[in-house]
């Protein structure tokens, strides 16, 4: 990832070209003419919106460890992975059940990536492989799994029946939280109703199922799960934090493609998470004397 965040003069200043502007901008710096017109911040709470792009002077200020640079995948290679439909991966699995072919590829795919979006149609079994990279990685012990509230007891027993660690799986009901539970299973209704625990709990994965129902930027339980930014700090909602986190939803191909964008967004903010450039590039934006359009489609072949 690249090193954009440096600290010098005692300002947090980035170094992003024109492109990434709106990294900066979204997390709360100003544009200033301190440090050589640039966008910069003295807050360290700010700065730390992006601490993945601290290089060592930035994250030394910060106090965080600087994390090694990964050689990007290349383009070409990470599509084949996604379209691939097997793969040459051990994955420990309870006796007498197995994952289909094309299941275990999608756990390679997502056990490789700290964000993943599984869209395979309804009945492939996504469920199965979201445990599987939960069953993949020794290390994960506390997962938060948001859901539809019908399909809440469903992932509570295939939690069971397909984990290969003990763990103790509980399911959040109206005001009552599991509090001895490793895996939680909540809906997007009753999120504000635990939000305290949900903030105070170290996740090590977050399952968000049926993601499509965060399409809507603006909604509160979009919120709940992305969070929200806000010129006002009181008014800022941070996102729920994990370690890693996996995306699934049966309906990838939404009626606007401007629905898509809360979600690629939290995936990957330095690729998706400009939203002017999106609408504009796929969802027809423009402007209009009643503000932005964004309810067509274009480039659709290349989204």
């Amino acid at each position: 990832m690249d090193k954009n965040l440096t600290f010098e003069r005692e300002v947090f200043v980035w170094r992003g070209g024109y492109e990434t502007r709106q990294s900066p901008k979204q997390a709360g710096f100003r544009w200033t003419t301190i440090v050589n017109r640039k966008w910069a911040t003295r807050s360290k709470e700010t700065a730390m919106r992006l601490s993945d792009h601290a290089d060592a002077a930035a994250a030394a200020a910060l106090g965080i460890e600087v994390a090694p640079d990964v050689p990007d995948v290349p383009v070409e290679e990470s599509t084949a992975a996604s379209r691939a439909v097997d793969a040459d991966i051990d994955i420990d699995v309870p006796a007498g059940l197995s994952y289909l072919p094309y299941q275990r590829a999608g756990i390679a795919f997502a056990s490789g990536r700290e964000a993943t979006l599984i869209g395979d149609e309804m009945g492939l079994g996504k469920t199965i492989q979201a445990i599987g990279v939960v069953n993949a990685n020794p290390t994960t012990r506390r997962v938060l799994v948001v859901c539809p509230a019908s399909l809440r007891l469903n992932w509570a027993r295939e939690m069971k029946k397909w984990l290969v660690r003990p763990a103790q799986v509980g399911v959040a009901i109206g005001k009552v939280w599991p509090a001895d539970a490793e895996i939680v299973v909540i809906n997007y209704d009753i999120l504000g109703k635990h939000d305290r625990e949900i903030r105070r709990a170290k996740w090590d994965l977050l399952i968000v199922d049926e993601c499509h129902y965060l399409k809507n930027a603006k909604a509160a339980r979009t919120a709940a799960v992305l969070g929200r930014w806000d010129r006002s700090p009181s008014k800022r909602i941070e996102p729920i934090k994990a370690d890693r986190r996996l995306f699934l939803t049966g309906t990838p191909i939404v009626s606007r493609p401007v629905e898509l964008h809360p979600v690629l967004a939290s995936i990957d903010s330095g690729l998706w998470g400009n939203w002017r450039h999106f609408v504009t590039r796929y969802c027809n934006g423009h402007r209009t004397r009643w503000g932005w359009d964004v309810s067509g489609s274009s480039n659709l072949g290349e989204l």
